[in-house]
């Protein structure tokens, strides 16, 4: 069997990098990748502005100014954000009445805040001196012109939208999605939403793959069950292939009677990259190349489904967008509860990490295994021939949880 990182490598190897570019409205590129660095057009704020309620003034015109001997300033205007300043001459020993956000006229270079005064609208009287600078917001003092907002290979989060709108990028240039088709296999799987007969069962995993890849930035292109048949599935393998840049299938790639996917690719003279990785659960995960896609057979079973999921797909999602953030994130954290014992084969479990602590998930019956991914956000790996007890550091996988 080959050993874990030498199976993503080699299926990480035959998924080209993605460098297809589209220039989306900005409403359009949350959780996006940048295919470009973005850079601000000119500097923000474009023009020196007040950070709080006051008045504008010259720092030396307040020197010397106390509770008791405050200084007095003629009031020459007042300005609220929006207001154009230009109009505006502020001399020396003079002051102008400002709001929060309004732009600030030549002559002033600090802002005395108004709970320092008496309030005054012809006049007013300062109780207390202010330094050069203090309360003022210079220009560029958020971005330089030309300064870079976002790398290329950036995710976009909720947040780097409103730094793109502060520089007012209209549209952004970012990669294509990552095309995904997932092909469920098994003759007992149904539809969610008709009846099942006697020994039938619902397809649950491939909707949990595909939340998954749609909430990274991917796109399903293809989502289908294929009864245990190699010609229906080579069928939809031939009709998916041209859409897709990635395909994931489920199912079909053990050992047993119906476990025809080996055997119907080495039939349509695919590359087989490896099959049976040195972990478990998920042992029998194979991997193979068909007319140049890439093809990832996870295995049936919905547990071994998502561990395999994990293992393998953040690190092919960071390869095809060059972006780091969407690796495993792998750490050290202390087993706060829960027991692993031991294995011959080097073991991925579910478990809950929170501030730095991982708690295994308690094992529930197989027919409730979704129970059991349900509430982890990790994988704990356990060594081979390793016990885990807590109280001991372990190493931690946590995947992709949103920018």
């Amino acid at each position: 069997m080959i050993e874990l990182e030498a199976a993503v490598l080699a299926i990480k190897e035959r998924l080209a990098p993605q460098t297809k570019v589209e220039r989306l409205p900005l409403a359009d590129c949350e959780g996006r990748i940048t295919a470009e660095t973005v850079r601000a057009p000119r500097a923000v704020p474009a023009f020196p502005r007040a950070a709080m309620d006051g008045y504008g003034v010259a720092a030396s015109s307040t020197v010397g100014a106390t509770a008791t001997q405050p200084v007095v300033l003629p009031v020459v205007g007042c300005l609220f954000a929006g207001d154009d300043p230009s109009a505006l001459q502020i001399p020396s020993g003079a002051a102008v009445r400002v709001m929060t956000g309004a732009a600030l006229p030549v002559g002033v270079d600090s802002v005395v805040p108004q709970e320092w005064t008496d309030y005054g609208q012809a006049q007013v009287k300062l109780f207390r001196e202010i330094p050069r600078g203090k309360h003022y917001i210079g220009i560029g003092e958020d971005l330089q012109a030309q300064e870079a907002v976002l790398a290329a290979s950036q995710y976009i989060t909720s947040e780097s939208l409103g730094v793109l709108a502060s520089i007012g990028a209209a549209t952004v240039a970012v990669k294509k999605k990552l095309r995904v088709a997932i092909i469920a296999t098994g003759s007992e799987l149904k539809a969610v939403g008709t009846p099942l007969a006697a020994a039938e069962i619902y397809n649950s995993s491939a909707y949990v793959l595909a939340s998954y890849i749609r909430r990274s930035g991917g796109e399903v292109v293809w989502q289908s069950i294929c009864g245990d048949d190699p010609k229906q599935f080579t069928q939809q393998l031939q009709q998916v292939a041209p859409q897709a840049d990635l395909i994931l299938t489920t199912g079909g790639v053990s050992v047993g009677q119906k476990d025809f996917l080996p055997q119907t690719f080495a039939a349509l003279g695919a590359e087989s990259l490896f099959h049976f990785v040195a972990f478990k659960p998920g042992t029998p995960v194979m991997a193979a190349v068909w007319e140049g896609i890439p093809i990832l057979c996870l295995s049936g079973n919905p547990l071994a489904t998502l561990v395999d999921f994990h293992l393998f797909y953040w690190s092919l999602l960071a390869h095809f967008y060059q972006a780091p953030i969407f690796e495993l994130k792998k750490e050290q954290q202390l087993l706060l509860a829960g027991e692993g014992k031991r294995s011959k084969l080097r073991r991925f479990i579910s478990g809950y990490s929170a501030n730095g602590q991982v708690t295994l998930v308690p094992k529930k019956p197989p027919v409730a295994r979704f129970q059991q991914i349900h509430h982890s956000n990790c994988l704990v790996e356990q060594p081979p021939a390793c016990q885990l007890t807590a109280g001991e550091m372990v190493t931690v996988y946590r995947w992709f949880q949103g920018g």
